[in-house]
């Protein structure tokens, strides 16, 4: 195993140069366009499945980049991927090679191409909503038509880096400040217990209960701040050309803007 992160780690090196950062265990750690940077090679299916559902086989693995930039902003939460005709779908079951790029490129969806992670995510916002936190998994309806005219499927058409049906993908998820500010200050699970928590907050020496859960989730938005995470398909190795890997970061960095443009957190 340790021959292989040590290889892994030679092959990364170059990337790591492009964002002025380190590897450690296959992973770059850096920065670039005024975000943080991390990037990692990894393996599997771009999707949620049960080997039940595929008679107990699992799907052909595919060789993927994973880049996440951190310091994104934005108020909703939203992903975004590839998506696949019936036969595309069956043919990457059986193979991640040469065989998929025969067929014409999916449209992208915002959901209804993960469908196994849409239900899990369906069940998470159903819960969240019951304990009067409006939590939403992904983009209205009118966030969509913001993005797409932003120009967020020009960006990811460009990072088709295969003929793999469901790359490449993209999520975006607001950091501890904006999920406080935007939803929780904003639900009535907040309305039910500022009032009482007030006495609590001031004798901790701050103006009152909002004003503590504030400072608090400044503090955590160091730890946990905006993010977007891009993946795409990756040749053998897994590991792209600097020139490559910029351009995947230039791309990546475009989309960031286009989330703080058309996403941006409501004015107070």
């Amino acid at each position: 195993m340790w021959l292989k992160k040590r290889r892994t780690n030679a092959l990364m090196l170059p990337l790591a140069e492009v964002v002025g950062g380190t590897v450690s265990d296959g992973r770059i750690a850096g920065a670039y366009g005024g975000y943080g940077v991390q990037a990692r090679p990894d393996s599997g299916y771009p999707i949620k499945y049960t080997t039940s559902v595929e008679g107990g086989v699992r799907p052909a693995e595919v060789n993927m980049l994973q880049v996440t930039l951190a310091g994104v902003t934005g108020r909703q939460a939203w992903h975004c991927q590839s998506s696949a005709g019936a036969v595309h779908d069956l043919a990457s079951r059986f193979t991640a090679g040469r065989l998929l790029e025969r067929f014409e490129p999916g449209m992208f969806k915002f959901e209804g191409v993960d469908t196994l992670n849409d239900a899990f995510e369906q069940m998470g916002t159903k819960l969240a909503r019951q304990l009067g936190m409006p939590l939403s998994a992904n983009a209205d309806p009118a966030l969509q038509e913001r993005l797409i005219a932003a120009g967020l499927f020009g960006e990811l058409d460009a990072l088709r880096w295969g003929g793999h049906p469901y790359l490449p993908k993209v999520q975006f998820l607001p950091g501890a400040r904006e999920l406080t500010e935007e939803v929780y200050f904003n639900s009535p699970a907040f309305a039910r217990v500022a009032r009482r928590a007030d006495e609590s907050a001031r004798a901790a020496g701050f103006a009152d209960y909002r004003s503590m859960i504030a400072a608090n989730a400044r503090e955590a938005e160091a730890q946990d701040p905006g993010r977007l995470v891009v993946e795409v398909e990756a040749s053998g190795d897994r590991v792209p050309s600097s020139e490559r890997f910029r351009e995947l970061l230039d791309h990546a960095v475009r989309i960031a803007e286009i989330n703080a443009q058309v996403n941006a957190p409501e004015a107070p």
